[in-house]
């Protein structure tokens, strides 16, 4: 037979209402990872997707990158316990969305971090407003996003709400 790698590709999907259970529940609503066959990695594409009202009992409320690709989209509405209500990045870049109106005690809209540069995680072209972020104590209380080894360009980042209201890079 012949096998063609390729990465994966989802697009046009709408995700909405749902939730993961139980104590370390990673993407409410979508959870993107590295697939391989055996001899070669391949990141997943997620474009032109609306990712709604999905909840996470601990990161990612709409989507957890682990790798990835995020373009074209819109996440909104969505919550997690812990960071990252709209999305939870490790790996990955995000670009031309819309993250709007999450919530989570810690990082509302976006929360990337990166633990190695070289490359560095990218956002760019999105729009990231209206995130809450619930928390009441610690340095984490962040309504837009949490970057860490993380490139932002050419965003509009307004009326998101935490201790640090737009963005916090470390």
């Amino acid at each position: 037979g012949l096998g063609i790698p390729a990465e994966p590709l989802f697009r046009s999907l709408s995700i909405t209402e749902n939730s993961v259970p139980g104590s370390n529940g990673k993407g409410g609503g979508v959870y993107l990872t590295t697939c391989s066959d055996g001899t070669y990695s391949y990141s997943t594409n997620f474009r032109n997707c609306m990712v709604t009202n999905n909840v996470s009992s601990s990161v990612g409320g709409g989507i957890f990158i682990n790798s990835g690709y995020c373009y074209t989209s819109t996440i909104s509405g969505n919550s997690a316990s812990s960071f990252g209500g709209g999305i939870y990045m490790s790996y990955g870049s995000i670009q031309q969305s819309e993250i709007t109106g999450n919530t989570s005690p810690k990082t509302a809209g976006l929360y990337s971090n990166r633990e190695y540069s070289n490359p560095n995680n990218t956002i760019k072209y999105c729009t990231i407003s209206s995130n809450i972020s619930t928390g009441t104590t610690g340095d984490d209380i962040i309504g837009g996003i949490f970057g860490k080894n993380t490139d932002i360009t050419n965003c509009v980042i307004t009326n998101n709400v935490g201790s640090y209201g737009g963005v916090y890079r470390s």
